[in-house]
């Protein structure tokens, strides 16, 4: 069972194996997630602490998406992505 939007994350576990790609990492403004599996529902970015900051739906069929982080503070954070078949994590760092 993944995380709920509302409580802490309470486990990580890194797929090394992913194909997803996360650029600029650090990042300053802009984080786009790129090869998106095809059945990608949700992306979520977690402080190292666990709590949800920001959320946003994967429309139909998108393989990419921009996520604005400009108003984040600066510090390391987990990108989640909800599939189909369970999620797929990465760490990511924002940068001002």
């Amino acid at each position: 069972v993944g995380p709920s939007a509302s409580g802490p994350l309470s486990s990580v576990e890194l797929d090394l194996n992913s194909t997803l790609s996360v650029f600029p990492n650090p990042a300053s403004q802009t984080l786009t997630v790129n090869q998106l599996p095809e059945n990608a529902s949700q992306i979520s970015l977690y402080s190292l602490q666990g709590n949800l900051v920001k959320s946003v739906p994967v429309g139909d069929g998108s393989t990419t998406m921009d996520l604005k982080v400009e108003t984040l503070p600066t510090g390391m954070y987990l990108l989640s992505v909800t599939h189909s078949q369970g999620s797929t994590t990465q760490r990511v760092v924002i940068t001002h």
